[in-house]
């Protein structure tokens, strides 16, 4: 994802989000996106085990 997010976020106008126009600086800053994908790793992460837990306890035990 990181990949894609440098080859396509980084260098495409075409693709940004509408109401961040004004933050040309972050897309062409390579350290933003990387941050941005560890903490959406580490969201994922939490989000998964608490799940996986829950599925667990409720239909396995």
């Amino acid at each position: 994802m990181i990949v894609l997010d440098w080859g396509i976020f980084c260098h495409s106008k075409k693709l940004r989000i509408s109401g961040t126009e004004d933050m040309e600086k972050e897309y062409k800053d390579y350290m933003f996106h990387v941050r941005g994908a560890c903490i959406g790793i580490v969201l994922g992460l939490i989000v998964a085990l608490l799940s996986g837990c829950i599925i667990h306890f409720c239909f396995v035990v």
